[in-house]
């Protein structure tokens, strides 16, 4: 966290660091890997940490789902959230038909830059079965392009709707992958434009955008997974069904019971569950996301450590291209949903 500051904030001058602690660990990881090496009696622990605490992570992941900050601006942002939410998954399966990378890695690709960057593929991986490999190329991938739409989309977004305070928060919120890089970038517009109301508009729009988890996690990890199973000889009236992960199913609710807690905070009671003030249920909350993020770090840099430098080379640069052509859809997508929008 503090690195992520220190670089962000102090060293390349943004209000919020766009960089993600996340990507950190996954850099620093890959560097200790293939600089300096790691001791065959560690690789145990990293593997256990890139894979369960990744999962523990995942579940505390559902603390962070909101749902009602975001009930006021849903009629607003929802129709352009999901146009974005579809372009983004669909836009890489559909340049895969001519660039034929793994089904996995696109996979991946399509969910970071859908949803909610890194989050989203660190939610998905385990459930499709990705390597190492697959999902440090996805971050990384998700990263650079969202880096690059946090220091650009700000001034785009002047451009495209002339200081509209709602239009350009939620272009904001819908075009950027990363949680932290949305926050970056309507903090960069606010420091342009003196505006500080484009940053709660593209929080709150990122947010309903990352409680399509809820749905796009389970959904393409069940439809991968019966398509890979479906290339396989099964036995003649095997089942054909595909489990949900559990950590998916513990993901799903711990939504539920952030959305209880949150309804019972607001009503006439004020208690989170009849029991609960609203100060100790909200930092009952903080707390479980701090921990979230903590374990998804150290799973991420985890995952940087089991990566050699190879396997980038591996996989070529067309993953690549997947990437940045779907990220230019999703913003021309958002850019085109919220015009018409205005318009009608």
């Amino acid at each position: 966290m503090r690195l992520s500051h220190l670089i962000g904030v102090t060293l390349l001058g943004f209000p919020h660091s766009p960089i993600s602690p996340v990507m950190l660990a996954l850099v620093c990881g890959i560097a200790v890997r293939n600089l300096t090496g790691v001791a065959p009696a560690l690789l145990p622990g990293i593997g256990f940490t890139a894979r369960r605490v990744l999962r523990w992570g995942i579940i505390l992941l559902g603390l962070r789902m909101g749902f009602l900050d975001a009930a006021g601006l849903l009629r607003a942002g929802a129709p352009v959230v999901i146009v974005g939410v579809a372009v983004g998954i669909a836009a890489p399966y559909l340049l895969n038909r001519w660039l034929r990378q793994p089904g996995r890695l696109v996979t991946l690709i399509g969910v970071g830059t859908s949803i909610c960057g890194v989050s989203a593929i660190a939610a998905l991986s385990p459930g499709i079965g990705a390597g190492d490999e697959e999902t440090a190329y996805a971050v990384a991938t998700i990263t650079l392009f969202g880096l690059l739409a946090t220091v650009l989309y700000p001034m785009l977004a002047a451009l495209l709707f002339n200081g509209d305070t709602v239009a350009t928060g939620i272009f904001l919120g819908v075009a950027i992958h990363d949680t932290s890089q949305v926050t970056g970038a309507a903090f960069l517009y606010q420091d342009y434009f003196a505006d500080p109301a484009v940053v709660d508009v593209a929080t709150v729009t990122k947010l309903l955008r990352n409680s399509l988890m809820l749905i796009v996690v389970p959904a393409l990890s069940y439809s991968h997974n019966r398509n890979a199973g479906s290339k396989r000889r099964q036995p003649q009236g095997a089942s054909a069904r595909v489990p949900v992960p559990w950590f998916v199913v513990g993901f799903v609710l711990l939504t539920l019971v952030r959305a209880a807690g949150d309804y019972g905070a607001a009503s006439e009671s004020a208690r989170a569950f009849a029991l609960l003030e609203p100060v100790l249920w909200n930092s009952i909350i903080r707390g479980g996301q701090s921990v979230s993020s903590f374990l998804i770090v150290a799973a991420l840099g985890a995952v940087g450590m089991n990566t050699p430098f190879s396997v980038f080379g591996g996989l070529g640069v067309k993953p690549l291209i997947i990437g940045l052509i779907a990220a230019l859809l999703v913003g021309l997508a958002a850019g085109v949903a919220i015009a018409v929008g205005i318009t009608v």
